[in-house]
């Protein structure tokens, strides 16, 4: 856990998380969960955070899996179109190109994106919250995940098909090529994922 994530996770009314996750749909003690994008980490922002702040000038969310032949899992199918709309859940799983903090935002895949330095000043509202009546808050938020998140049956679907994909000799090849350049592992590959993704569609058309 870093510092910041540190600080924000005293105020006991949620959980910070950052990278890139999965999980279910929603949790279903009450809790709030707040995901701050760590500067330089690339991220879903797919995963089933109530709220969600990035650095305007670091962060980098990405559904790269298209892009190396996989059929993104965990949720991202059933998510996306209810975050930020069909046309533009298509254009991120899609176009599996790196979303930049600015855009996400315009976007509405993240609340805000704030400027790297002010990126704390978010703190205010988690201790803002967590000064509030915890029962009030967990029917609250419930309803609100009624409304809009969607059940963890259509969920599994996505995983399988995920996982389906992972077998198939196309993407496996793909992965490895990622491997290779540096794939998780700290590094161009990891921060421009988009861009190596880009690059492995290129070089099938001109196989073709």
């Amino acid at each position: 856990m870093t510092k910041r994530q540190d600080r924000l996770y005293t105020a006991r009314a949620h959980t910070i998380t950052g990278g890139r996750e999965g999980g279910t749909s929603r949790m279903d003690d009450g809790r709030l969960e707040v995901k701050l994008s760590v500067p330089g980490t690339p991220g879903t922002g797919t995963n089933p955070s109530d709220m969600r702040f990035a650095s305007r000038e670091k962060a980098i969310l990405s559904q790269w899996e298209v892009g190396a032949g996989l059929v993104p899992g965990g949720g991202p199918m059933a998510r996306l179109p209810r975050l930020i709309g069909r046309g533009r859940a298509l254009e991120v799983l899609l176009g599996a190109d790196d979303i930049p903090g600015g855009l996400a935002e315009l976007y509405g895949y993240v609340n805000r994106a704030l400027p790297d330095a002010e990126l704390d000043s978010f703190e205010a509202l988690a201790v803002r919250i967590a000064s509030f009546d915890k029962r009030a808050i967990a029917e609250t938020k419930r309803l609100v995940d009624i409304a809009s998140l969607p059940p963890d049956a259509e969920i599994v679907p996505e995983w399988d098909a995920f996982v389906a994909s992972l077998g198939r000799p196309a993407s496996r090849a793909k992965l490895k090529a990622l491997m290779k350049r540096g794939f998780h592992t700290a590094g161009d590959v990891e921060n421009r994922l988009g861009y190596y993704v880009g690059q492995l569609g290129a070089a099938a058309i001109q196989n073709q």
